[in-house]
């Protein structure tokens, strides 16, 4: 929902998510709002809104369960994102169903607790469990300590060349 006036209260939304956010307004059908310092986008065509976004601010498409052809998917990176609750095998079998399509997926394991590693999958990275850090990514502020290193090594594995 968009309003005119002003809450009054703490920003939502960083100044970046918002230049992002009209930016990528004019993509034809994107509905967007910028939260914490995402810009989230709604209704426009992957390709199109790929073409425009990768101008600006890396782009990820979330499609949850999706039927994926290899040269369909508008994107320079892959990345699978599984927990310690999801069975093992699932991801190892995702991640060969991608490679079949001719996608090599970045495996990254999320709330990792410490002595759970997610052994047995090919995990490109593991990000620790942190509730402090999560509620600084909510707000838009960086995370620090040993998830921040483990969200600087997932932002240099997909800045790498392919």
């Amino acid at each position: 929902m968009a309003s005119a006036s002003s809450g009054g209260g703490v920003p939502l939304a960083t100044s970046a998510a918002r230049r992002l956010a009209e930016s990528l307004a004019d993509v034809p059908g994107a509905s967007t709002t910028a939260v914490g310092r995402l810009c989230l986008v709604d209704g426009a065509d992957d390709g199109a809104l790929a073409e425009c976004a990768r101008h600006f601010a890396p782009l990820v498409l979330d499609r949850g369960a999706i039927e994926v052809e290899a040269g369909r998917i508008p994107a320079d990176r892959f990345v699978l994102v599984t927990s310690p609750r999801i069975e093992r095998a699932l991801a190892a079998a995702a991640a060969a169903c991608l490679r079949r399509s001719g996608i090599e997926p970045l495996v990254v394991t999320n709330m990792v607790r410490p002595g759970a590693a997610a052994a047995g999958t090919e995990v490109g990275v593991e990000l620790p469990y942190s509730r402090a850090g999560a509620q600084l990514a909510l707000g838009g502020r960086q995370a620090r300590g040993e998830l921040g290193r483990a969200v600087a090594a997932l932002a240099d594995l997909c800045e790498a060349p392919a």
